[in-house]
Formats: structure tokens, sequence, C-alpha cells
């Protein structure tokens, strides 16, 4: 049980998405040097200059074109030289994006570059027109999904592999390194419909989502349970990270531990009262305030 859990708070994690791309070194060894379990960067491939709020599921698209978005497995590489102990998360990756074997390498390959601290949060996107511009199916978005889970399983197992289907022709191989976190990284699925919510508790390691209140929460986790249980999975393994795009309070984050959440990945920067755009903050200073917030264990100033 970690220091936070011990006074009924969630693990914390930080949202890196808001910091400028030459400022993610110092934010991240300044989160791991206040005590924060990890920090977390998600993926977009593209910024459309088209109108894509209706595909959103949330309540403000909360970027613009042309945002500087890094790509969270190289960032994430950067930020392990320069730490030691802090979790690194993508939060989350667009799998069905991509290809399985380069992002097979890459996971491999940062998960030994940080010395086994990878979480591997994955999910569909939202973006239809990322979907087009990497000619990728969006109605079959589901099924490549789950297919490129078998693939990285099947890859990480060290022995000879092959996959065939309609998304993927693999043919027999051996792959190495494999990751040190066997038999993978910790993998969180994102995801809230009704096949989202089996996929996540029946393929992954936990879920990582946004929730607009505890309720939604507490709905959610029990959805969750009720098919990690009818598979005859347990429960108590299974990992719940929400991510708020805001600074959370105390009373908030016991809230949601009491709700059955293990951790919150916190955005304690404002913009307006929202959080900035990607890669638009330096701004270290709000990691400090959050701290002071919940009590973490700091170092001086």
């Amino acid at each position: 049980m970690s220091a936070e859990e011990a006074r009924g708070l969630p693990k914390l994690g930080i949202n890196l998405v808001p910091v400028r791309a030459d400022a993610l070194v110092a934010a991240a060894g300044y989160a791991e040097e206040l005590g924060f379990e990890s920090v977390w960067l998600g993926e977009h491939i593209i910024t459309p200059l088209g109108d894509v709020a209706s595909d959103y599921p949330g309540r403000a698209i909360n970027f613009e074109p042309g945002s500087p978005i890094v790509d969270p497995l190289i960032a994430l590489s950067h930020i392990a030289a320069a730490t030691s102990t802090i979790r690194l998360g993508t939060g989350v990756l667009c799998m069905p994006l991509r290809d399985p074997l380069l992002t097979a390498r890459e996971i491999a390959t940062l998960d030994h570059l940080c010395s086994g601290r990878l979480e591997l949060g994955a999910g569909l996107g939202w973006m239809r027109d990322e979907y087009r511009a990497l000619g990728r199916d969006w109605r079959r978005r589901g099924e490549r999904l789950e297919e490129m889970l078998g693939i990285l399983g099947g890859l990480f197992t060290g022995g000879p592999f092959e996959f065939h289907s309609g998304h993927f022709d693999i043919p027999p191989v051996l792959f190495g390194p494999r990751p040190l976190q066997l038999p993978r990284p910790p993998v969180h699925l994102s995801g809230q419909g009704p096949q989202a919510l089996a996929r996540c508790a029946l393929l992954g390691d936990g879920w990582i989502g946004g929730a607009k209140s505890v309720t939604d929460i507490t709905s959610i986790i029990d959805t969750l349970h009720a098919h990690r249980q009818a598979a005859g999975l347990p429960v108590d393994e299974f990992d719940i990270s929400v991510i708020v795009l805001h600074r959370p309070t105390p009373e908030e984050l016991r809230k949601l531990h009491g709700a059955g959440v293990h951790r919150v990945i916190a955005t304690p920067w404002d913009r307006r009262g929202g959080p900035p755009f990607p890669g638009q903050s330096d701004d270290v200073t709000a990691l400090r305030a959050l701290a002071d917030d919940v009590g973490l264990t700091t170092t001086p100033h």
C-alpha cells in the first residue's frame, strides 16, 4: 500500500500533455522529487483543420489545429533517462492507428530503458479524421485493437509466433528483447460503451478514462467488476485510473478512492477555467501546489 492509499487517497499521477516539449524532463523530474506516483502522455497523430467537435465524447476539445502534441513513447524514453522511480504511462495510445510490430518494438524498448516502469494506457481514440488520414477502418477499430493485444502477448512470450487475420498477416518470427515486465507491461484500456467496458475487463489489466462524477465512475467500476467476475477473473488485481483535467482537491480524491479508484491522473495547470492546450506550459510550480494540497512527502524548494 502506498502512503497516499494509507491516508485514504488514490495514487497520484500527473498528466504532462499541457507541458512544453522542452520542459517535459524538468516537470517529470520535479514530479518524481515531490512524490507523485506516475507521469502520463496521451496521443494524437493529427490535429485536423476541420470541425471534429461532433466526434468528441467530452465537453470541449482541449487542443487546437497545430497543437504541439509529442509522440508519447519517444517523449517517455527521454523522460526515462532523467528519472529513476516514477512510473511512465501512455494515456492513451490510439492502438488501432498503429502497426503492431513497430509498436511492440517501441514498448519493449521503452520498458528496458525505464527499467520496467512502463504503464501502457491504450484505446480506440475518438477522432474519425485520424482513421481516415491513416487509412484505417473506423468501423473495425475494436477488432483491430483486440488483435493487436493478442499480437503483443504472442510476441512477448519469446517463442516462435505468427498471426494471420483480416487485419494482419505476420509470418513466423522470434521477437526480442522481451519487456522487463512479463508477460507484458500493465495494460490499461479505455472506453465507456458496453462493448468497450467488456473488452477492458476481459483483455486489460486495468481501466483508464475520465468520469463526470463519482456516481459515473461507480457505475463503470461495477460494470467492469461484473464482467470480470462472470469470466472468473480477479477483481482486486484490476486497476482503475481516472484522468481529471483540473487540480483535484483532497476531498475529491478521497471520494474517488472510496468509490474504488486506485489512481487519479491530475492536470494541475489552468487556462481560463480549463487545462492548457498541449505543449503550452513550462510552469512546474503547479506540481508543488498539488503536492502541498494532498500532503505528499516533498523535498525543499
